[in-house]
């Protein structure tokens, strides 16, 4: 790499994807927190710059947490953040990068507001797992007048610092993370549901895992026999789940997640093998008295909900993809298969690579992360993908948010045909007995495809945008979302037809196509993506990576010889 580079070669940079934005004065701030779409930019705009040197530039590009871009798309900044410890707290420590000609004090202003208001909103919404407190500046006094900024600084929350440095002052931000600001209070997750919904889960002896992107959720519906109860989880951008009597396997943001059920750990906390720390070593407490009592707090919690589990689920691997906007997703004979929206095409994964592409439609010319024509459904059919659907058949970046004709197909990815085309917002294509169920999620019908015959006809239409399906004996489980305003250019029949549509899980006679039951969600949860059966099981638990309680959980086998 030369450093040697145009102006425009080293900063000129095509955002596509990011967690949040704000433009002031012609200048916009993305917040780019773990998307590693962008290092090449950064990598040219240091060095082109002569602000790093290359080796530098390649070690610091992974702080990367704010980019700068002004009105021609060029990089004209970024501010990196790192973990800090100070008084014994984590903050997050903010550097300013900033080109000279755009070293104003607004700039500087915005980017510390920016910082401020996306980084303490991410920890809000996961307050209990969050490490930071909040965000650390130096500010070097010689760039601005030093009682501008105080007056700037104090007035926005941030307290001065005592330093030793006469050059900078030290600026730090406490996030506001209180009882009252945490995110499970602020969202609403109630719920309603039909009386029969208990009997027939317990019945079934089986439970659901529903994501919901909108919440950043993860959540069981289980039951006890006498009431349905909804378990939630934090994950970011929660979309495709797969579940069976083994594992558990769940895309997020720009990971995929496996948990792998283990009856015998259960069983083992339920015998109390987790009640008393004597048998710990040192390595695995806390030294710190404080944080020892606050650790026993959360473990006691989350042990008395383990006992009232019957299935237990623990992280056992996860694979970083990026984000390919991972919709679909489902093991075959070839290992896990991901619907990879960002690139148009079906995936495999593997610890080398982000992804291994194998299949993209015909009328998709290249493989690039330009979402074309929105591929996001897939239906397994013997251990191998068969069946995907797409919004339409534009070989363009995000075509299908601009096209003003509906155009969704249902494709058979083994001979490129077309099966059914027209289709409003398509999703959740699934092969059971013989049939193809899709959703037809503009218009809230659920069709039934015979492969055979090649007829459709409509088994549901449900008063909501049809997504996410799963089937267990003679039942099909049906996610519904709230219908909202549409990415794309034509509005969505849905839309006209319902001046209220709904968001839960609906339960389906695949005989007649008549409702069985139901469970409504009437607070925030508008936005079902997925559902996965979880069968032998009526109140599953799932461990997060970052529990309380994974220090001292050993699921291992012994091969010494």
């Amino acid at each position: 790499m030369e450093n040697k580079l145009t102006e425009q070669d080293s900063s000129m940079c095509n955002i596509q994807h990011f967690f949040d934005k704000t433009t002031y004065k012609n200048i916009t701030l993305y917040d780019i927190y773990s998307i590693r779409d962008y290092d090449q930019y950064i990598i040219n705009y240091w060095i082109g710059n002569k602000i790093l040197r290359q080796k530098e530039a390649l070690r610091r590009v992974a702080e990367v947490a704010v980019l700068m871009l002004d009105e021609h798309n060029h990089v004209i900044g970024v501010c990196t953040l790192l973990e800090r410890i100070y008084q014994k707290e984590i903050y997050l420590y903010g550097r300013m990068h900033i080109t000279p000609k755009s070293s104003r004090l607004y700039l500087w202003k915005k980017v510390f507001d920016f910082t401020k208001s996306s980084f303490e909103k991410k920890a809000q919404t996961n307050i209990e797992n969050n490490p930071y407190k909040g965000i650390i500046f130096e500010v070097e006094n010689k760039k601005f007048d030093k009682r501008v900024m105080k007056h700037y600084f104090e007035n926005s929350g941030w307290q001065q610092e005592p330093d030793n440095n006469k050059n900078q002052t030290v600026w730090k931000y406490d996030f506001n993370l209180t009882e009252n600001s945490n995110d499970e209070k602020k969202f609403d997750f109630s719920s309603s549901y039909t009386d029969n919904l208990p009997k027939i889960f317990e019945k079934l002896n089986i439970s659901l895992a529903v994501t919901s992107y909108q919440t950043a959720r993860v959540f069981f519906v289980r039951s006890d026999g006498e009431k349905i109860e909804t378990h939630f989880k934090h994950y970011p951008r929660p979309m495709g789940i797969y579940a069976d009597e083994h594992r558990i396997t769940l895309g997020t943001f720009s990971q995929v997640l496996e948990f792998k059920r283990s009856d015998s750990i259960l069983a083992q906390i339920k015998e109390g093998s987790l009640d008393s720390e004597q048998k710990f070593t040192k390595k695995v407490l806390e030294k710190d008295k404080e944080r020892m009592e606050e650790l026993r707090k959360h473990r006691k919690k989350e042990i008395d909900e383990l006992k009232k589990a019957d299935a237990l689920y623990l992280p056992r691997a996860s694979i970083t993809t990026g984000m390919i906007n991972i919709h679909d997703i489902a093991w075959g004979d070839e290992g896990l298969w991901v619907v990879n929206s960002t690139f148009s095409c079906l995936s495999t994964l593997s610890p080398d690579c982000s992804f291994v592409a194998k299949w993209k439609p015909p009328f998709i010319s290249e493989l690039v992360p330009e979402d074309r024509c929105h591929l996001n459904g897939m239906a397994m059919r013997d251990g191998r993908p068969k069946y995907v659907t797409t919004f339409n058949r534009f070989d363009e970046r995000d075509s299908w948010t601009k096209e003003n004709k509906h155009d969704g197909t249902l494709i058979d990815i083994d001979t490129n045909e077309v099966l059914l085309e027209g289709m409003i917002m398509p999703h959740s294509p699934r092969y059971y007995r013989g049939f193809v169920y899709v959703c037809e999620s503009g218009t809230g019908q659920v069709w039934r495809y015979d492969p055979k015959t090649k007829e459709k006809r409509e088994l549901i239409k449900l008063q909501g945008f049809t997504r996410g399906v799963n089937f267990y004996g003679g039942l099909m489980f049906v996610g519904l979302s709230k219908s909202r305003a549409s990415e794309i250019k034509n509005p969505i029949p849905l839309n006209k037809e319902y001046e209220e549509t709904f968001s839960g899980i609906w339960v389906v006679n695949l005989e007649d196509g008549s409702e069985v039951g139901h469970i409504k969600f009437e607070g925030d949860v508008e936005q079902i993506y997925d559902v996965a059966v979880i069968p032998d099981a009526i109140a599953p638990e799932l461990l997060q990576g970052n529990s309380s309680l994974i220090r001292h959980i050993f699921d291992f086998k012994e091969e010494i010889v």
